[in-house]
């Protein structure tokens, strides 16, 4: 009886010590915070004139457009690195290649490593439906070396409505 108490009594002291490193910067769940959201404002240009290529008068249409919303921004520790996963509602249903491309192609700026979540929409405006929200959400990773980390302290994602910022 003594062995069992003695026994719960150090295991009680050992596990109310790992409170102390739940927020500390060993943990690795820690090294990036939560997803803060903020709005984009909007452009200064009317969606109903088509935009005109500089080259002929003909009217060429956009392929890959931001994502409607982002929705959530997590950054995953792996080996070697981070996953940064992000999960988005598009504009309508059947858009495709989705894709998270980086806004400088110099990289990361002051710490700040920004990208734009892109993806194509279905072919011809007859074919463009919006359906339920749950048929338009969409989900892209992308894989973040720890050479690549070193340089960021800010992630930040932009969609057409929203952007999401994780901090490190």
């Amino acid at each position: 009886m003594t062995r069992i108490l003695t026994t719960l009594t150090i295991a009680a002291f050992l596990l109310s010590g790992c409170g102390a490193i739940r927020d500390s910067r060993i943990n690795p769940f820690n090294w990036f915070g939560r997803a803060e959201s903020r709005a984009i404002p909007a452009e200064e240009v009317n969606p109903l004139i088509p935009r005109q290529n500089r080259m002929s008068s003909s009217y060429q249409p956009e392929t890959r457009v931001p994502v409607a919303r982002i929705d959530d921004l997590v950054v995953e520790r792996v080996p070697g690195g981070a996953i940064l996963r992000v999960t988005a509602t598009a504009a309508y249903q059947d858009s495709f290649n989705v894709g998270l491309v980086p806004a400088r192609e110099t990289g990361p700026v002051d710490g700040v490593a920004s990208y734009t979540l892109l993806a194509n929409l279905p072919g011809g405006r007859h074919r463009l439906r919006v359906g339920a929200e749950q048929t338009r959400v969409m989900t892209e990773a992308l894989y973040l070396s720890d050479k690549d980390l070193e340089e960021i302290r800010v992630i930040e994602v932009r969609g057409a409505q929203n952007s999401l910022t994780v901090r490190r």
